[in-house]
């Protein structure tokens, strides 16, 4: 029994798959293009033999395959596939044609671990928008190039510079999309990323900013977006303050005149054209 849930995106292809024990074997002629798949296992194993070489995973570990090479091997479990063409990744990843390919990625591996969680969260995300698509397959497209160099590299300070840049864009994302209805509580953050509030704090700072700063600046971002959409021009402007999580009116006005050296009131009359 296999049971696969498919999602299709400009420069991405994913496959969540489950199944009994079964033997697989992909002939020449279903080969059509040069892409390359990082397969990931959930649960379970998966072992195949590919440019002469077998590899066996477990629960955990991955491993780069080549779409243009015939291969047979054996599965069972869960596992998550991202199909990428070569080049968007080949020129990030050393030696990506014959250095990774039926090697295996251990479970361990720092990117892996971002990159298992952001595949997993994308299968029932809503990528509404081009723009929001092209953020999103160049994220993943980051995360597995820093997979491979992970996996493959032994300059660990550039690895660790690369997971943490990464984890950083990816905790970014998140306080920009929950800002109108999430907890960006530097506690609650931490936790869905499983961080330590004091590491949460150590990215940011490592940017020269703080996490209560960034926070902030997002969320006067958001006020200032919100103040300049016509369909919210007859919210009242606590009522925007409050949707941008804005619990004290008089800070939100201060904030917001230190920023950009107007009043929001300005900025909504600005949007109607009156100044």
């Amino acid at each position: 029994m296999i049971k696969a849930k498919l999602r299709s995106l400009p420069g991405l292809g994913l496959v969540s798959m489950t199944s009994t024990e079964f033997r697989f074997r992909k002939p020449a002629s279903l080969i059509d293009n040069d892409d390359v798949l990082l397969l990931i296992v959930d649960t379970g194993y998966w072992t195949a033999t590919q440019f002469g070489r077998t590899v066996r995973l477990e629960a955990g570990d991955a491993v780069l395959c080549g779409n243009a090479e015939v291969e047979a091997g054996t599965s069972f479990g869960r596992r998550v596939m991202a199909r990428v063409p070569k080049k968007a990744i080949g020129p990030a990843v050393l030696g990506l044609g014959t250095r990774f390919q039926r090697r295996r990625i251990p479970r361990d591996t720092e990117g892996l671990r971002l990159l298992r969680q952001d595949l997993s969260a994308m299968q029932d995300l809503d990528l509404a928008t081009p723009a929001l698509q092209r953020l999103t397959v160049a994220h993943i497209h980051d995360l597995m190039a820093l997979t491979l160099g992970a996996a493959g590299d032994a300059a660990r300070a550039d690895e660790d510079r690369g997971v943490r840049a990464a984890r950083l864009r990816v905790i970014k994302q998140d306080i920009v999309g929950n800002l109108e209805y999430g907890d960006v509580s530097a506690a609650a953050v931490a936790a869905r990323h499983r961080v330590s509030p004091r590491y949460l704090r150590k990215l940011f700072e490592s940017e020269g900013v703080t996490f209560t700063e960034y926070v902030l600046g997002q969320r006067l971002a958001l006020a200032h977006r919100l103040l300049s959409d016509p369909k919210r021009a007859s919210a009242k402007i606590v009522s925007i303050a409050f949707a941008a999580g804005f619990g004290d009116v008089s800070y939100f006005y201060r904030a917001f005149r230190r920023r950009y050296d107007l009043l929001p009131a300005d900025v909504r009359a600005q949007a109607r054209g009156l100044h």
